[in-house]
């Protein structure tokens, strides 16, 4: 631990006067990081008409977090090393070939049809969403349960490591794309802790990152054109990885917090992989650059933690744990 102040990004509780406990999300792996001094802490607190009271009495007694470090077992009852699956350069980044069964995404095009109605239509993809919402006048949150099987696909990410205990999945996105439809460049809002997890169905895709962009926060705005919260980016793409059929995709820290990233929309419905971007999961992907893919109608899965509390301190002095 250093003994200096830092500018870090950190999301958490009070668990006593003058003490904070949470998870510091920075260029490296999240983490719960234990015990802070709180002098003078500028707190931001959402407006939020509904506060999960339970998860912050108890969270003081819950067990230290890591990302990767002893996970525990799938629901497949195979151990989830994630340190096995990080690609490329930006941090972090994992893809899990194969983290759900053809069984299950079979049951899971079963649940999309029965949840027809819920389908709303936005440039370039249809969308359902689901769990918690930011209010009508974005100023408090409105909690909401999730479906049952959506609740069972975030237990199991959480049981992998992925989401911590005082931070679990409570809002999903379902994008429909077909086969010659993509997203706009863009990053998601200051309003999710910053990780997500991205499961793909039925197609693949390739998926780019940018580089790091330093107006990112600033600009970062609704965009009507692409219904997204959009960013003109600086500069070509820095990565590329090809989706498969129930991969999981996961990102947080910087690449979450200073990047955008974009699935591009492919008029023919045949996607070359780029030979001028790294492809850096083709190893698990099966993929290489200049392959030609073909692109059929594809679901993702996006799972995030919306926020109800964030605080953005200038710096902190560390105690020991």
């Amino acid at each position: 631990m250093p003994d200096s102040p830092m500018d870090v990004l950190f999301i958490a509780v009070k668990v006593a006067p003058g003490q904070l406990r949470g998870c510091l999300f920075d260029a490296e792996s999240k983490r719960e990081t234990g015990f802070f001094a709180a002098s003078e802490v500028p707190w931001s607190r959402l407006a939020c008409r509904t506060i999960r009271r339970r998860a912050v009495r108890e969270y003081a007694s819950l067990p230290p977090f890591s990302l990767a470090a002893h996970p525990p077992l799938r629901a497949q009852a195979t151990p989830l090393r994630l340190e096995d699956y990080r690609v490329g350069a930006q941090s972090p980044v994992y893809y899990i070939p194969a983290y759900f069964s053809a069984a299950e995404e079979v049951a899971i095009s079963s649940q999309l049809t029965a949840s027809e109605h819920l389908w709303r239509s936005m440039r370039g993809r249809r969308v359902q969403e689901c769990g918690s919402s930011l209010s009508a006048d974005g100023k408090g949150l409105v909690a909401e349960e999730l479906p049952p099987w959506l609740q069972s696909v975030c237990q199991r990410l959480q049981r992998d490591g992925i989401f911590p205990a005082v931070f679990p999945p409570n809002h999903v996105t379902v994008n429909e794309y077909t086969r010659t439809q993509g997203i706009a460049a863009h990053a998601d809002g200051p309003i999710y802790a910053p990780v997500v997890a991205i499961a793909s169905f039925y197609s693949s895709a390739a998926f780019y990152f940018y580089g790091r962009q330093p107006r990112l926060r600033k600009e970062l705005q609704w965009d009507e054109n692409t219904d997204t919260p959009a960013h003109k980016p600086d500069g070509p793409p820095v990565e590329c990885l090809l989706l498969r059929p129930r991969s999981l995709l996961v990102f947080s820290g910087s690449a979450f917090r200073e990047q955008c990233h974009e699935v591009r929309a492919c008029a023919d419905a045949r996607e070359t992989l780029p030979t001028s971007v790294p492809l850096v999961n083709g190893h698990l992907a099966n993929a290489e650059q200049g392959q030609v893919v073909e692109r059929g109608r594809r679901v993702s899965v996006t799972v995030r933690h919306l926020l109800d509390i964030l605080l953005s301190p200038e710096s902190f002095t560390f105690t020991d744990l």
